[in-house]
């Protein structure tokens, strides 16, 4: 905020200046400044419109939290739980992790639309401790994250670091909960053998009209098995949906998936394949009436993968939310099942507060595992907020934490 302020201020005092010396030569100077041009908000520069967006965030962990219990694999991860693996009064674990990231934008008017050119700037200062032992710290220098440069209004073009075009949403399971193998897609469908996306690209996106875009790149250029990436998507009349293909010369992925609200229902359908023979398919709908919603949704894959998981949502009282959920995998070799509640409850206007309980078992793991989390969190603005949390289990691990983040623009 310094730094934007100090900007601002410079600009200023260079604008009232310059107008005083035009004024002395009977000059009139024009009102509109770089950001009027571009209809946004930022520090006008000489032909720019410079925007400054960015955040701290710090979190703090300490306990016996780092040892792993697995109950389930599937292709695309596994899902464990923290055990206590040094004795209840053996060495602690402990993180403590600074996060700080900046970005720039400058925009400007082109003939050919706006042009901007964008910079993303990451540091992470890591500390962290398993049972007693130092096993990662440091500081990373100022790190260099998305770096672009791009051209135009309905139709865009955009060179250098970039994320990808590739549309991988439409997908979320509905359930409080989620589904075991989709947790590990970020909460989705995924296969091992899609192409690679973003990093160094050349993009180019369409805006056709009625709500349906078109895209084509040339992506993971900094790599030697670079992706031909192309998507469709529609958004409009409660439906989002997209279709991406990926190919890099030797493999091919496509996704696709929708997501459709009508009135009270809500139903969402996705598939992603690839050419290794992979595939991976999600349903779910849900159901919402005057005090709470039910969702049902399920999962399959190549290899004998499958699963389900329901859930029931109610509104207590008014700021308070109860939801209760449940979830079952099979990779064709071993089961797992949870089931979980949890109860959010806004305490005042920036006061809130979280409690979970819940339990998970498999014919993998050697012991069932019940757990308990909670937190509170206070936010006096929307973009400031801490959390202090804490939780333990049936295993022996245990844990509270400290988190914070502020972010401006």
């Amino acid at each position: 905020m310094k730094l934007k302020s100090l900007l601002l201020g410079s600009v200023a005092a260079a604008g009232l200046s310059t107008g005083a010396f035009a004024a002395d030569l009977g000059v009139v100077m024009p009102t509109l400044d770089a950001c009027d041009a571009v209809g946004m908000q930022g520090v006008p520069l000489i032909d720019h419109c410079l925007t400054i967006t960015g955040g701290v965030a710090y979190s703090a962990m300490w306990g016996d939290y780092k040892g792993s219990v697995t109950y389930i694999t599937s292709a695309m991860g596994t899902t464990t739980a923290s055990d206590n693996d040094a004795g209840f009064f053996g060495p602690v674990d402990w993180d403590s992790v600074v996060t700080t990231t900046l970005s720039l934008e400058a925009t400007h008017n082109t003939a050919f639309g706006k042009g901007i050119a964008h910079i993303d700037f990451t540091n992470t200062d890591t500390w962290g401790v398993w049972n007693g032992v130092i096993t990662s710290t440091g500081t990373t220098v100022l790190m260099v994250g998305n770096a672009y440069l791009s051209v135009g209004d309905s139709t865009i073009v955009t060179l250098g670091r970039a994320d990808s075009i590739a549309d991988f949403g439409d997908d979320d399971p509905l359930n409080y909960g989620g589904l075991f193998r989709s947790d590990h897609v970020g909460t989705g469908v995924g296969t091992p053998a899609m192409p690679a996306t973003g990093g160094h690209v050349i993009q180019i996106n369409s805006d056709l009209g009625n709500g349906v875009g078109v895209g084509l790149a040339l992506e993971a250029i900094d790599t030697l098995m670079p992706s031909l990436v192309g998507v469709l998507t529609y958004a409009g009349d409660g439906i989002s949906a997209h279709a991406t293909g990926l190919w890099d010369g030797a493999t091919f992925g496509v996704h696709a998936g929708f997501d459709a609200t009508f009135d009270m229902f809500e139903i969402v359908g996705a598939v992603a394949v690839d050419s290794a023979s992979n595939w991976n398919v999600l349903g779910s709908a849900s159901a919402t009436f005057d005090m709470f919603t039910l969702a049902v949704s399920g999962e399959a894959a190549n290899g004998g993968e499958w699963g389900v998981g329901g859930s029931a949502t109610a509104a207590i009282t008014d700021g308070v939310t109860l939801n209760l959920g449940g979830r079952y995998f099979d990779n064709s070799v071993d089961q797992a099942w949870q089931g979980e509640a949890n109860v959010t409850a806004d305490l005042t206007d920036t006061l809130s507060a979280s409690a979970t309980v819940g339990y998970i078992d498999s014919t993998l793991a050697a012991t069932s595992n019940v757990y308990f989390e909670g937190s509170l969190t206070w936010a006096p603005s929307d973009s400031l907020s801490m959390t202090a949390s804490g939780g333990a289990n049936s295993l022996g691990a245990y844990y509270v934490g400290l988190s914070g983040e502020n972010n401006f623009s």
